[in-house]
């Protein structure tokens, strides 16, 4: 994985702590995303908030979301028992307005992966793996089957 999560929450850490909303509303965002990555499209941060009922939320509140993905996506890439390649970064195709990526992302770009954030260079190092990876259902299955779903 090339974009190391900023936060320890999953998308069911609001089980252990009620207040957090940003679980909740990933558990929302998540299968839509899986549903654009298999039909190797994006989705803009406006479209994804109205999509899970949250409409209130712009581009820096919904990092808090896509976030919790990222970590949930992180902790099963790295189980044991996780039979298949590295999960790709699925926020990635989450975009602004015009299609590029989102200022955090144009900064992990240079500062992770060492490139120009362009949206080009976004396009092939980022979305394009999203759109080539196999395992999306597998991923939703084992998500769903977890006890905490």
């Amino acid at each position: 994985m090339i974009i190391i999560p900023t936060d320890n929450h999953g998308i069911f850490s609001d089980r252990d702590n009620p207040e957090l909303k940003s679980p909740r509303r990933a558990r929302a965002a998540l299968p839509i995303l899986i549903l654009y990555a298999q039909q190797n499209d994006t989705i803009t941060f406006r479209e994804l908030a109205d999509a899970i009922a949250a409409p209130d939320m712009i581009n820096r509140t919904m990092s808090r979301v896509l976030d919790c993905i990222n970590t949930e996506l992180a902790k099963l890439s790295g189980q044991p028992d996780w039979m298949h390649e590295d999960i790709p970064i699925l926020t990635s195709i989450v975009v602004v307005d015009g299609g590029g990526p989102s200022n955090w992302m144009c900064k992990q770009m240079h500062e992770q992966m060492g490139v120009e954030p362009t949206k080009e260079n976004y396009e092939c190092y980022l979305i394009k793996p999203v759109h080539e990876y196999e395992y999306w259902k597998e991923v939703i299955d084992k998500i769903i089957q977890s006890p905490s779903w």
